[in-house]
């Protein structure tokens, strides 16, 4: 496992590793005593009031047939109305962790209970069953042996938006549509005005409800005007054909699933009277009462809002000190007073530069043997979240921190690629901070994005956003990001960046040619068998000729010699004069050139499917050298140890190289192949992109060995 998430969550261990087509679908945990806890599959849909939830949506999109794609991840954590601020907040920081170990390439989510977006909405057929009581919270889970009649209102064209109210006639209204569920019959409730998609959508929670709690045993009925079983056909075929989900097998099971009295109508009069029997009587209904979910908020143009840190130093003493003066880095002038056996001072941010400061402090009149414990503390005040002018454009976010987006319904969280896992945290939570602040409802949108990964909906609101940056549509998910995730006490200083999201493809050979490969050794050139090809000793010397058809010409050829970093000069020069001379058979036809490892042409590269730099030589020039000199032969052989990195990530750059078996060589931004025997294990870096993961088991297989991950 890299460094960079030796402190994540043991909840997330192997989360994103899996390769198509074995896992893409749906992940959920509830916070259970302030920890993730993986809910069992059967359990999902289910959300209790007083619990928190975080789901995990990854697809898998193939941008070519036959070529790959790329893994869309979306994160969304679940707020239950009863559950307690700590597990809300537990559920917003595990979810940066979680994104941490996807490599930073998630988008995230932040649904209240009863303000759904339809995103979330749309992972759960029919709908989510919000349920009173909790786990986590220390709520009782309610007793599943004993039935308990529950009314729901059911809202959504598109998706089902179901709400558990008061088993009481004072929450029936006209304008929605309700489902009393009952031990022994399901009710529908039509208000005369509702909508007729919202009733299609109310049948299919029936459905759900009589196989899922009733064993399919229960009768249905429908209650309220014009609900005869012709029009409960044309709404529930009106609904399928909106909605494009015409199946006749299930139309036939939703309708005749529904009680039918003698008469033909829905609504007989047994069923309304024993409805309205289990309110107490039939009376008229009231008007709809208005409530926060009736609430539709404004979006307004954008505004964006730089996030600033407030930060407090404590310094500890062992014995009562005097006064003194503070100086650090320059920018920052602290007066320190002693009080007792402890003294704190506030540090406040003065500048959006770095949050790294130096240590280079001027203490006076300190006792030796003092602590210094550094701690940054976050908000959200309108000192810390300050307001960037001007007609926005993607130039004004920097890398190295964290923005606020005001879009009126809609709050959207951008951070820098290069930013520290604990500022990401603390910026999600000055999000929720500054709704309070600006007197917002609990139900507006959160919506955090990172760098390179922005969606449609956060660049749509910036008068210049350059159309080639970024990723959009297919492209959203692909490429790497070097998402530098620092996490307390792990140094990160030196790692290499990440590869670019977007890589120009420079002209390759035509497809379809004849590839030889021939190794130096001695003054004869040795043929490398087909299955051979590909692997490369730096200790050795190589001819590469390829035969190919390009335009109306016959042949082409393209004839290079490649020279291995270790080979010695006699195997130089050999490769040469060879090389010549098969050029001149072929009467001075071949493109000619010499390549040295290292300095491969991404065209070379590309005639290997793949190519991996090994260690060591098999050539007798090379062999004796290393013997004259005492070397230890750290050749590459199918039973020894080796490490082996790849960093490539097109077919263009899909080069692999044999390093250093030590811990040291491990890098978080590329996937590395460790050969042991007859195995092999696979490890990826947070920050590896799916196309070296894919070239990765490419590779295992290429060196015919068992693979193992």
């Amino acid at each position: 496992m890299s460094s960079s998430t030796k402190l994540l969550d043991p909840a997330f261990q192997g989360v994103g590793q899996r390769v198509y087509p074995s896992y893409i679908g749906t992940e959920i945990w509830r916070i259970e005593n302030f920890q993730p806890v993986p809910l069992p599959k059967s359990e999902y849909g289910k959300f209790y009031m007083g619990d928190s939830y975080i789901v995990l949506q990854q697809i898998f999109l193939q941008t070519t047939p036959g070529k790959g794609g790329a893994y869309l991840y979306d994160i969304h954590f679940w707020i239950g109305k009863d559950t307690s601020q700590d597990e809300a907040g537990t559920a917003a920081i595990k979810t940066v962790e979680l994104d941490a170990v996807l490599g930073g390439r998630a988008v995230q989510h932040r649904e209240l209970q009863g303000h759904e977006s339809d995103k979330f909405l749309s992972y759960f057929k029919p709908c989510i069953i919000p349920l009173e009581g909790g786990v986590a919270s220390g709520f009782k889970k309610p007793e599943e042996e004993s039935f308990e009649t529950r009314l729901y209102v059911c809202k959504g064209k598109r998706v089902v938006r179901l709400k558990q109210v008061p088993f009481a006639r004072s929450s029936l209204n006209h304008d929605d549509v309700f489902i009393l569920d009952t031990q022994n019959k399901i009710y529908q409730f039509n208000g005369a005005n509702s909508n007729i998609q919202e009733r299609a959508k109310a049948l299919e929670v029936i459905q759900y409800f009589k196989d899922k709690y009733h064993e399919g045993k229960c009768d249905v009925a429908i209650i309220g005007e014009g609900t005869s079983r012709v029009s409960a056909i044309i709404y529930l075929v009106l609904y399928m054909m909106i909605s494009g989900h015409c199946n006749i097998l299930y139309l036939h099971k939703c309708v005749n699933g529904v009680h039918l009295p003698d008469d033909g109508k829905l609504v007989a009069e047994s069923d309304s009277g024993e409805f309205w029997v289990l309110f107490g009587g039939f009376a008229p209904i009231g008007k709809k009462a208005a409530s926060e979910d009736d609430v539709t908020l404004e979006t307004t143009p954008g505004k964006l809002f730089r996030y600033f840190y407030l930060v407090i130093l404590f310094y500890c003493v062992q014995t009562e000190g005097t006064n003194c003066i503070l100086s650090f880095d320059l920018k920052y002038f602290l007066v320190l007073t002693a009080v007792s056996l402890k003294l704190i001072w506030k540090l406040y941010r003065m500048c959006s530069e770095s949050l790294l400061f130096q240590h280079s402090l001027a203490v006076l009149g300190v006792e030796s043997g003092s602590g210094i414990i550094l701690e940054r503390v976050y908000g959200s005040s309108p000192e810390e979240v300050q307001m960037v002018e001007g007609a926005l454009s993607k130039a004004m976010l920097e890398n190295n921190k964290c923005y606020l987006l005001d879009c009126g319904a809609d709050l959207f969280v951008w951070v820098g690629r290069v930013t520290q896992v604990e500022d990401r945290k603390a910026a999600s939570q000055a999000a929720e901070e500054f709704i309070s602040s600006q007197n917002r409802p609990k139900s507006t949108r959160i919506t955090r994005v990172i760098q390179g990964y922005e969606t449609h909906s956060f660049k749509s609101n910036f008068e210049s956003w350059p159309s080639g940056s970024g990723t959009s549509g297919a492209d959203e998910g692909r490429g790497k990001v070097a998402a530098l995730l620092k996490q307390q006490g792990v140094d990160i200083k030196g790692m290499a960046k990440g590869t670019p999201i977007d890589e120009d493809i420079p002209p390759l050979f035509e497809t379809g040619g004849k590839l030889e490969v021939w190794r130096i050794n001695g003054s004869a050139k040795t043929p490398v068998s087909k299955e051979e090809i590909g692997k490369f000793y730096i200790g050795d010397c190589y001819i590469v000729l390829y035969t190919y058809h390009s335009g109306d010409r016959k042949e082409d050829y393209f004839l290079s010699c490649w020279m291995g970093k270790d080979s010695i000069q006699e195997d130089q020069m050999m490769a040469t004069r060879l090389a010549n001379t098969m050029s001149n058979s072929l009467k001075g036809r071949p493109a000619q050139g010499r390549i040295f490892e290292g300095k491969e042409p991404p065209q070379f590269i590309a005639l290997f499917q793949p190519m991996v730099v090994l260690k060591g030589g098999i050539s007798s020039g090379y062999k004796k050298f290393i013997a004259d000199k005492g070397l230890n032969d750290e050749t590459y052989t199918a039973d020894s140890v080796a490490l082996i990195r790849i960093s490539g990530t097109s077919v263009h750059n899909n080069k692999a190289v044999q390093v250093d078996a030590v811990a040291t060589s491990l890098s978080s931004n590329d996937c590395f192949l460790l050969q042991s025997g007859s195995s092999i294990f696979t490890w990826h870096g947070n920050n590896s992109s799916l196309e070296q993961q894919q070239l990765a088991a490419k590779i295992a297989e290429f060196l015919k060995v068992k693979f193992t991950l």
